[in-house]
């Protein structure tokens, strides 16, 4: 959400008015605590009006979606013993951002991929990163790179997607579209290192930053992917 959206919020709470339907109520929670975790909001004024969410005597299921962001903003409000919830919440409360961010991507859903793999090791980090700059969301890209270097990541992030860029059909670079093409060729990272004249390491990351941009899981996937659609 930007800063805009914060106008747009005040209008759906006054619309609720005096909503008692838990669901709608957890659903603008989801929105306030986006907010605050995005530092749009004053995270104890967000979290003293989450609180009425989390007291609803709702199924967890029924509220997973915000349970997930009260565990990013501060685990310790969550009520203890959360079971039944789906895959990729469970996986998410569990600690286990690898299943989390899997699971996401098997349900088409990049957005909220990208922020399980804002969970992992640096390499998820920048996949994270890949994923939302091709979604275009900035915002979002600045807080999860800055609390992964709070965590002590040494982060080799992207720089911000250039116009040609932009209009590249894969949202790729120059540099990962030669490396993409050298993909489909079965070269190893090595071998393309050579060919290029770059490092190893190098490679590494342009090979990282294609998987998360196409939303592939796998070199071969993205090779596929490429000649798929013309452009390799």
């Amino acid at each position: 959400m930007t800063a805009t959206a914060g106008g747009h919020l005040d209008e759906i709470e006054a619309l609720m008015g005096t909503e008692e339907d838990g669901r709608h109520i957890c659903d603008v929670a989801c929105l306030i605590a986006e907010r605050g975790w995005l530092g749009l909001d004053d995270k104890d004024s967000a979290q003293a009006r989450m609180d009425e969410a989390l007291a609803l005597p709702l199924n967890p299921m029924l509220k997973e979606e915000f349970l997930d962001w009260q565990r990013r903003i501060d685990p310790a409000r969550l009520p203890g013993g959360l079971r039944g919830l789906h895959d990729p919440y469970q996986a998410s409360m569990a600690g286990n951002w690898v299943a989390a961010a899997a699971h996401w991507q098997q349900a088409g859903d990049p957005y909220r991929a990208a922020l399980a793999l804002a969970e992992g090791d640096a390499d998820a980090v920048a996949r994270a990163l890949s994923i939302l700059d091709r979604l275009g969301a900035a915002r979002v890209r600045e807080a999860v790179l800055g609390r992964a270097r709070g965590r002590g990541l040494d982060i080799d992030a992207p720089a911000r997607p250039r116009a040609t860029t932009l209009a590249n059909p894969a949202g790729l670079t120059k540099r990962q579209m030669q490396v993409l093409g050298l993909l489909g060729e079965g070269l190893s990272n090595a071998a393309i290192a050579e060919r290029l004249f770059v490092s190893a390491k190098t490679v590494d990351h342009h090979v990282s930053a294609i998987l998360g941009k196409l939303d592939v899981a796998s070199r071969g996937e993205a090779a596929a992917l490429a000649c798929k659609k013309g452009w390799v």
